[in-house]
């Protein structure tokens, strides 16, 4: 479990950025609609769910259209998210060899 204290660090480094991020959305509403045509405005919940699926879409209605972009694909994106959760996993390992290793050592001397 998270102790008191770095959940409180936590929520404070999030309630700092989320003002950032209120404001961006609100230059971004302006913007949307006052393209030719509109562009669909977003909600501070809508971001967020977005963004806790991965699935966060402001640049579609950009200059380019980056949806057709290899790395934009679902099956590109899990396969990427995959590939760098396997990495972490071997690098866990490797760490926890050595932790093993320490530990050992420190039975054995006393």
């Amino acid at each position: 479990t998270i102790g008191y204290k770095l959940r409180e660090k936590i929520r404070k480094a999030l309630q700092a950025r989320s003002e950032a991020i209120r404001k961006a959305l609100e230059r971004y509403n302006t913007a949307a609609k006052s393209l030719a045509p509109p562009r669909p405005t977003l909600t501070w919940t809508t971001v967020i769910e977005q963004v806790q699926l991965g699935e966060l879409a402001l640049l579609q209605h950009s200059r380019h259209d980056i949806r057709t972009l290899p790395w934009t694909q679902p099956l590109n994106r899990e396969a990427a998210r995959l590939y760098f959760k396997i990495k972490r996993a071997r690098e866990e390992i490797i760490r926890r060899n050595v932790e093993i290793q320490r530990q050992v050592t420190f039975m054995l001397d006393n």
